[in-house]
């Protein structure tokens, strides 16, 4: 059993890699055109990793829920996999921010109105803006 100063060392060394691993999967993302599916993919990792679950009821110790998910998975404790709800509700949370901006960035969009004509004071660069009749 871990006590708290290791347990808290251990959680410092386990964000900073998840935030390294964020910051490279942010730089190799940044190259998909499409910005909803670079997002939805941003989130999703992020999830992936910063979702914590609990370890045990008995201990209120937690551990990121996707490890939680495997390790209950890999020792057939399958009626105990209560790491999936948080998981699934990060994705959900992730996927309806994705939404919600995508929609967002559609409703913002402008319109292919053209815009005012500029006033000159200059009138050589009047004569050179005016249309031509």
């Amino acid at each position: 059993m871990l006590t708290q100063v290791e347990y808290s060392i251990a959680w410092t060394i386990y964000c900073c890699a998840a935030m390294g691993g964020l910051v490279v999967w942010w730089k190799l993302t940044r190259f998909i055109a499409w910005s909803p599916i670079r997002v939805l993919l941003r989130a999703f990792l992020a999830v992936c990793l910063l979702t914590p679950s609990l370890i045990t009821n008995d201990i209120q110790r937690f551990a990121p829920a996707i490890f939680v998910l495997f390790f209950d998975m890999t020792l057939g404790d399958v009626e105990r996999t209560k790491a999936v709800v948080p998981l699934i509700l990060g994705g959900l949370l992730g996927s309806a921010t994705v939404i919600i901006q995508v929609l967002f960035s559609f409703w913002k969009k402008p319109s292919n109105r053209q815009p005012p004509e500029a006033v000159v004071d200059d009138p050589k660069a009047a004569e050179f803006s005016a249309p031509h009749q």
